[in-house]
């Protein structure tokens, strides 16, 4: 088998945050012959009417809370066996988290033999990203994507997935880099000189830093040059892709409003498939999908709960939400791990610990 090849053109990166209908874009696009089905199960598939037929039946599945259609992004792109998918995510947080995104560390990730053989072919393959320096680390991965950047989702979110508002509030661009920077201001305040000018916060200004400052960051704080220096470069990404200005990377945009309207949806995908050579020309396969969608979103319910929320239960009502939880997870199958099963998984275990913390305040 030939190796990975990082430098094709065929892969695209859908960024969007929890609830905004990026499963239900690649999902659309991916009707296509042309275009690889968002599961490492299905790859082969190519016939339009056989590729609808499975989502409308994973679709009819739902009852009461959303399964992502039983498509797992980390599934898809670094492998469905535990171990190697938790080496690979972790050498991707790493570099997330600390900007350092060096060769060795993307030559070490095991790509998945179906993601080895689809980068050596023609048909356009999917990963998605909810975060900046997540979509930072996947550009430079994979330097020649194309980016469908999801913008003005607040209304459709809010109206069709509400308990996502607080759950993205940290994935938001300018919250996110906002928190980034306003951490550095705090280090930088507590040990700069009064002469310091204020902090840079992209590379045009960090560039006109002088040689003295530099000098003694990097003497006295070089974590914290190293922290400054990829943060410049997170602000100047953002800036970037907002206008649409990536070198060898191309943003396609996606007004997330659409989808309040199954016209509009149908007519902008077949725009936006045209435009990336994607060959999807009918458009009843995208109205009837959505029209099952958008009915299916007004109808399930939301089983995540903040943990402040949890703590405000009385034990008869954490019981209860413990059993409704054990009762949504047996919907998922084991063998697959997708985000919204984390997710449930993680408010259960923070739900059983709530118990047993409080049954042990009862016992002293």
């Amino acid at each position: 088998m030939k190796p990975v090849n990082l430098n094709t053109d065929k892969h695209v990166i859908v960024y969007y945050p929890g609830g905004a209908g990026g499963k239900f874009l690649i999902n659309c696009l991916s009707f296509a012959p042309n275009v690889v089905m968002f599961d490492q199960d299905l790859v082969n598939l190519t016939d339009p009417l056989e590729k609808y037929h499975t989502v409308m039946d994973r679709l009819n599945s739902v009852t009461t809370s959303w399964n992502d259609l039983l498509m797992s992004s980390a599934d898809f792109m670094y492998g469905s066996h535990g171990s190697i998918q938790t080496v690979n995510r972790n050498t991707v947080d790493l570099m997330k988290n600390t900007g350092l995104v060096k060769q060795e560390l993307i030559n070490s990730i095991a790509w998945p033999d179906h993601i080895i053989s689809l980068s050596n072919q023609d048909r356009i393959f999917f990963s998605t990203a909810h975060s900046i320096d997540e979509l930072f680390v996947l550009t430079k991965i994979w330097p020649n994507s194309t980016i469908i950047n999801f913008v003005n989702h607040g209304r459709f979110v809010n109206q069709y997935r509400p308990w996502r508002i607080e759950q993205n509030t940290n994935l938001q661009d300018y919250n996110s880099i906002f928190r980034i920077i306003r951490k550095l201001k705090t280090q930088w305040n507590s040990f700069k000189e009064m002469s310091w000018s204020n902090m840079p916060v992209d590379t045009s200004e960090l560039k006109k830093l002088s040689i003295a400052i530099t000098t003694e960051l990097k003497l006295n704080a070089p974590k914290f040059l190293e922290e400054l220096q990829h943060a410049c470069k997170l602000v100047d990404f953002y800036k970037n892709l907002n206008s649409d200005s990536l070198n060898t990377i191309k943003v396609k945009t996606w007004n997330t409003e659409w989808y309040l309207d199954k016209q509009l949806t149908a007519n902008n995908l077949l725009a936006l498939a045209n435009n990336l050579g994607i060959e999807l020309s009918d458009s009843r396969l995208i109205t009837e999908y959505h029209n099952k969608w958008i009915e299916t979103l007004t109808h399930i319910k939301d089983f995540s709960l903040s943990k402040s929320r949890l703590t405000d239960m009385s034990l008869t009502e954490l019981n209860n939400y413990i059993l409704l939880l054990e009762n949504v997870l047996q919907t998922f199958p084991v063998h697959k791990d997708t985000k919204t099963q984390s997710d449930t998984l993680g408010i259960y275990r923070t739900a059983i610990e709530q118990i047993h913390y409080r049954k042990n305040k009862q016992c002293e």
